[in-house]
């Protein structure tokens, strides 16, 4: 899920009426980059522990509640990532991004840039110099194709719109780049070459 995503979900996204963390959701598509809406799994221990949490500690500073005690006492249209500036919770800022898509059309989309540094801060604490949340996707995407799976699952994780630009998530593998020329220079056949002798 890109970051920008992520930042735009609510409460009723991905908990249940009865305050449940949903194992998978569906994201809207006002929320993609791409206009399509797609799966999301919430199934990783410390991703749920995270979101627990976070919700642990809106409760106890009573951020946005909801009224009839459903979604787990928080306001279902309440977004699930807020800013704390000193002891005043708030929204997070969004701006226009512009940009030109892998057919040089130029595209706008919303990013949450403090989101973005948050992000890139907590990666930097984990021994990951110069990571960011699209250095993650990257990292996703190439060990799936490493553990065989088909561009066309890759392309459905990424909610990439064309198999091209997934493609270009992919880093290139050493190991599979030798077996591929290996498996190809087995069956070539070198030229036969004939010397012209030539008399002077």
């Amino acid at each position: 899920m890109r970051i920008n995503e992520a930042a735009q979900l609510t409460i009723k996204d991905i908990y249940f009426p009865t305050g449940d963390l949903k194992e998978a959701f569906r994201i809207p598509a006002k929320y993609t980059k791409t206009g399509k809406p797609r799966t999301i799994y919430i199934l990783v221990p410390q991703q749920r522990e995270a979101l627990s949490n976070l919700k642990a500690q809106r409760l106890q500073n009573r951020v946005m509640l909801s009224p009839d005690g459903a979604y787990g006492g928080l306001s279902p249209e309440s977004p699930v990532f807020l800013s704390l500036k000193g002891k005043r919770w708030q929204k997070l800022a969004f701006n226009v991004k512009r940009y030109r898509d892998i057919e040089g059309k130029l595209k706008e989309t919303m990013v949450c840039g403090s989101l973005e540094n948050l992000a890139r801060e907590l990666i930097k604490q984990a021994g990951v110099n110069g990571g960011s949340s699209h250095s993650g996707r990257r990292s996703l995407v190439t060990w799936m194709d490493r553990k065989g799976h088909d561009l066309e699952l890759i392309q459905g994780v990424l909610g990439h719109s064309s198999p091209d630009m997934s493609l270009i998530y992919i880093d290139p593998w050493d190991r599979r780049i030798d077996h591929a020329f290996k498996a190809t220079c087995r069956s070539l056949v070198p030229p036969q070459i004939h010397y012209i002798q030539s008399f002077q």
